[in-house]
This record gives structure tokens, C-alpha cells and sequence, in this order.
């Protein structure tokens, strides 16, 4: 049977840990730099400011802060502060958990359609782990070991609660927000992703997150207890910013899509499918939509299939789903009824 705490083991697991956190701190760098398109779009004004983008920036900002930091205590070889080194990490890795978490917040209330009792008991806990959040970072504890030339954290058990309530609160978000996505009972394509984000963050902060709790509950030594502490805020993360660029994104992409359903006064079922053609001339003129193809023009298809079960839509019917879907990305404006 392991010795967990014979000096041995803990070197190995020290060293084990040093090198998987400089791995996940080099992705997250690596994917923090590799998405400042968004950022710089912002600034430029190609795309349009709103205030749950302060919420994005702070969270991939923080973040990014506390790898780095976290990379800097790793790397020095001379004695230092361990104690204002872990404080550091913990000011800036801590408020990063918590703002990704906010990020789903909003976006689950948004796709609640605001609902009150929704919206207070989700706020309610997030700010329960707000709150013990905070009361992690006064536990933190972490000496300088000679012979190692190395910071080692103690008593870092202490936090398991902080780190479970995380863990279940970002759990029932997720949940709140599948449940949310399934009410919409829609077949767009925008349905289809958030309930595809929606399952992929499940697994993913199952992934992420679970690890970490058990560690700290079965508190093999300190090392093993840190192991999978940093993976978890790189994974929740680059999940939470990559749902807020995709939606955002797509946001922009559906503005012609919804500016044809508008215009549209009917939409019909004749035969399924129906294919509706664009007549372009050769010339270079503007596009119309034809169902036969000129001589003189190439002709493209585009089918376009509706539910057998029903028989005509109106303009307004098929503009419903598409309102409250593109509200999720609306969070500071009104829902469009």
C-alpha cells in the first residue's frame, strides 16, 4: 500500500503536480491569446458593446492573472513570501471561479425569460459561493521548505467545503440551464447549440470540477489535494467564454435570417421539400428568388423543409421561438413578446 505522506511520495507527487499545472497554464495562455479577435472587435466597434462583455473580460483577465502568477511562484528558486504568493493566486483564481459561474447565471436567467423566483434562487446561490469563495482565501496557509527551494501549500483540506460548493453550484446552474433550453421546444439552430453547450458543460464540469472535491475529501497529501484545482478553473473557464463568443457570434450571423421571416407575411406547406431557387445574372446584378432557372443565369437550391403536422404558419408564429432565443444574448434589454 502507498505511503502518501513519506517523503518520497510527496516529492513525486510535487513534481507531478509543477509539471501539469505549467501543461493546463500553458493552454490557457496559449487559448487566451489565440481568442483576443473578440476583444479587439470590441475595442474597434465592429461589434456592439453590452454590459455582460465587462463580465467576459474580467473573467478571462483574472484568470489569466492567476496562472501566470501561479507560474511565477513554481518557477523562482529563491526564498520569497509563500504566504503573499498564495494570496495572490487565490485573489485572482478565486474571483475567476466565481465570475464564469456568472456568466452561466445570466445566461440561464436570460433564457428563464427573467422569471422572478428563478432569477432570486439562482442569484441566491451564487452568491452562497461567493461567499465561501471569500472564506477560502483567509484559509489560505503556505510555507518556504529549504530543501526544496520551494513553497509548499499546508492545510490546504481546509477548503474542501469552499471547493463542494462550487462544484454543486455550477452543477444546478447547468441543470437550471438544460431544463431552460428544453422548454423552449424549438427546432432552430441556435436551440440546437445551447442544448448542445448545455450537455457538453455538464460532462465538462463533472470533468473538471468532481476531481477536485474528491481529493480534498480524501486528503491523500497536500499535493494530490491541489491536483486538479487549476485544471478545473482553466476547464470552466475557456467552456464559459467560448458559450459567450458563440452565442454572441451567432447572434450577429441571424440578423438576415430574421430579417426574411419578418418580411415574410406566410410561410406554406405544399409538398415536402419545397425547393426555392435564386436566379443570379451572369452580369453581376442583385439576386432574386425564382422557381425555374433562366437561360441566362445560374440557378441555386435551397430546400426548405416544414413539419408535416401543421399546415400554415403566420409571420408572427415563426418569429416567436426566434425572439426568445436571440434575447439570451440581450441580457440587458427587454425580452421581445
Amino acid at each position: 500500500m502507498v505511503d502518501w505522506n513519506s517523503p518520497q511520495t510527496l516529492l513525486s507527487n510535487s513534481l507531478t503536480l509543477v509539471k501539469l499545472l505549467h501543461v493546463v497554464d500553458g493552454i490557457y495562455i496559449w487559448e487566451y491569446f489565440t481568442t483576443l479577435w473578440f476583444e479587439w472587435e470590441v475595442l474597434t466597434k465592429r461589434r456592439p458593446w453590452r454590459r455582460t462583455m465587462l463580465i467576459y473580460f474580467a473573467t478571462r483577465l483574472t484568470a489569466l492573472a492567476g496562472v501566470c502568477t501561479e507560474l511565477v511562484g513554481f518557477n523562482l528558486t529563491t526564498r520569497f513570501n509563500c504566504q503573499g504568493w498564495l494570496l495572490a493566486v487565490l485573489i485572482t483564481v478565486y474571483p475567476a471561479f466565481a465570475l464564469n459561474s456568472l456568466l452561466i447565471l445570466l445566461r440561464t436567467i436570460a433564457i428563464w425569460e427573467r422569471k422572478l423566483i428563478i432569477s432570486v434562487a439562482l442569484t441566491a446561490v451564487w452568491l452562497t459561493n461567493v461567499a465561501f469563495l471569500i472564506h477560502g482565501i483567509t484559509l489560505a496557509d503556505s510555507v518556504w521548505l529549504p530543501l526544496q527551494n520551494a513553497c509548499f501549500v499546508v492545510n490546504s483540506q481546509k477548503s474542501k467545503l469552499n471547493v463542494l460548493v462550487s462544484t454543486i453550484t455550477d452543477l444546478v446552474l447547468l441543470l437550471a440551464m438544460i431544463i431552460g433550453v428544453l422548454r423552449l421546444e424549438s427546432d432552430s439552430s441556435i436551440w440546437r447549440m445551447l442544448y448542445r453547450h448545455g450537455i457538453v458543460w455538464i460532462v465538462l464540469a463533472t470533468i473538471g470540477l468532481v476531481p477536485p472535491t474528491i481529493f480534498l475529501f480524501l486528503n491523500l497529501n497536500e499535493p494530490m489535494n491541489l491536483m486538479f484545482q487549476t485544471p478545473a478553473l482553466v476547464i470552466m473557464t475557456i467552456c464559459a467564454t467560448r458559450l459567450y463568443r458563440s452565442l454572441a457570434t451567432f447572434g450577429r450571423r441571424t440578423t438576415v435570417f430574421d430579417s426574411f421571416l419578418s418580411s415574410a407575411p406566410l410561410a406554406s406547406v405544399q409538398a415536402l421539400p419545397r425547393s426555392v431557387r435564386f436566379q443570379r445574372n451572369s452580369s453581376g446584378g442583385t439576386q432574386s428568388l425564382s422557381t425555374n432557372s433562366g437561360p441566362t443565369g445560374t440557378s441555386a437550391s435551397l430546400e426548405v423543409e416544414f413539419p408535416t403536422s401543421y399546415g400554415r404558419y403566420r409571420a408572427e408564429d415563426l418569429e416567436l421561438v426566434n425572439d426568445r432565443l436571440k434575447a439570451i444574448n440581450e441580457e440587458g434589454e427587454d425580452f421581445h413578446k
